[in-house]
């Protein structure tokens, strides 16, 4: 009876959870998507930040369509500094992917892309491979996040991505998280470095998934866009710009050189953190596979010269999993995504320290657990 009464009061605190989230959510799409007339024109009540990244993808698309490049020519053509208006720097897959999206009006398909991320997150959430009650308060914790609204306002992909990293952990090692990595990878490519990962780990079938998906991927995304559309890609990697200081990068380097440390000691700074990267998911092998998932996740975004601060809603997964292993109040950083955006480096920093503090489970109780992926969430 004791039993059953815990589990209804669990059910009930997270359906409270969940519902709280998805009200919250609702409330952040009405505030930010008000439109009015000025000077008649219409413009959105708080400003321009809402629907700047996804009015870039889904320009690109129409580009696509019309010119057949994604990118704009001076990408192509020049360095330029990435967040720029309209400039598009993702990979071949997705530009295509939003194609069909590109003949709707900008404002409905902003709607429809909040709506579609704020499901994704929420399917996301349910199905974590941790108990409900940690899953309800990880999706409230994102839910009122700084990291989630900027990403939801802007219409970035950063929160749809979360759904195929909760695939790829909740079935780890099996094909269906393979392909759910792969197309992680191809819309972030820092996110690699769990492919690396699989290798390191000698998963010769499970990384074979990996790479067959991505090849798969970039030969069906060939097809519409040719050869000289992952040319363009290249060119476009390549004439990236890395923002420093007075930027939203929030990488080791952009945070030197906002100390004011000159360009030497700044490129020093990067080389570290790649080297403090690269370490860190060489000592997350000792652990088990849960949490060198977890380690590598996190530590890929040490070797990327681009952070932007939302980024960081990918923390939520070792999160998650510090909570359900750990405490549950740990999912209180979520919050302090609020805090002054220079603290950003010291959570991501933070989560890893605890990722390893955490202790390491025997092999066969982490293979149990994964086994528990077959079914649906509980």
């Amino acid at each position: 009876m004791t039993l059953w009464r815990e589990r209804r009061t669990e059910l009930l605190v997270s359906t409270f959870g969940f519902v709280f989230g998805l009200v919250w959510l609702s409330g952040i799409l009405l505030v930010f998507s008000q439109r009015e007339v000025v000077d008649g024109e219409v413009v959105y009540v708080l400003g321009d930040h809402w629907r700047y990244d996804i009015e870039a993808y889904v320009r690109a698309a129409g580009r696509l369509v019309s010119d057949g490049s994604l990118y704009l020519q001076e990408q192509i053509e020049a360095p330029y500094l990435p967040g720029g208006k309209d400039y598009y720097h993702y990979s071949p897959p997705l530009g295509v992917a939003l194609v069909p999206l590109s003949g709707l009006p900008e404002h409905d398909v902003s709607v429809l892309w909040f709506v579609l991320k704020s499901l994704a997150l929420l399917a996301a959430c349910l199905l974590m491979p941790v108990k409900l009650p940690v899953r309800a308060l990880t999706f409230v914790g994102v839910a009122v996040s700084f990291w989630a609204m900027r990403d939801l306002v802007l219409g970035n992909v950063g929160v749809l991505l979360v759904l195929p990293m909760v695939v790829a952990w909740r079935w780890l090692d099996r094909p269906l998280g393979s392909v759910a990595l792969a197309a992680t990878i191809s819309v972030r490519p820092s996110t690699g470095a769990l492919l690396i990962w699989q290798l390191l780990r000698r998963r010769w079938r499970v990384a074979a998934w990996t790479i067959g998906t991505g090849i798969a991927l970039i030969v069906l995304s060939a097809v519409v866009v040719g050869l000289d559309g992952y040319r363009d890609y290249v060119s476009v990697l390549g004439n990236m710009v890395t923002p420093g200081a007075g930027s939203e990068n929030r990488d080791l380097g952009a945070t030197a050189a906002t100390l004011g440390l000159d360009e030497r000691w700044i490129d020093l700074v990067r080389l570290g953190s790649i080297a403090l990267g690269v370490a860190l998911v060489l000592l997350g092998l000792r652990r088990d596979k849960e949490l060198g998932f977890m380690i590598t996740l996190a530590a890929s975004m040490l070797m990327v010269p681009l952070m932007w601060e939302y980024y960081l809603i990918m923390l939520a997964l070792p999160l998650a999993l510090l909570a359900d292993r750990w405490r549950p109040l740990v999912l209180l950083m979520l919050v302090l995504s609020w805090l002054p955006s220079a603290v950003a480096p010291a959570l991501l920093l933070l989560t890893l320290l605890l990722l390893f503090v955490l202790p390491t489970r025997p092999a066969d109780e982490a293979s149990e657990r994964s086994a528990t992926a077959e079914g649906l969430p509980a």
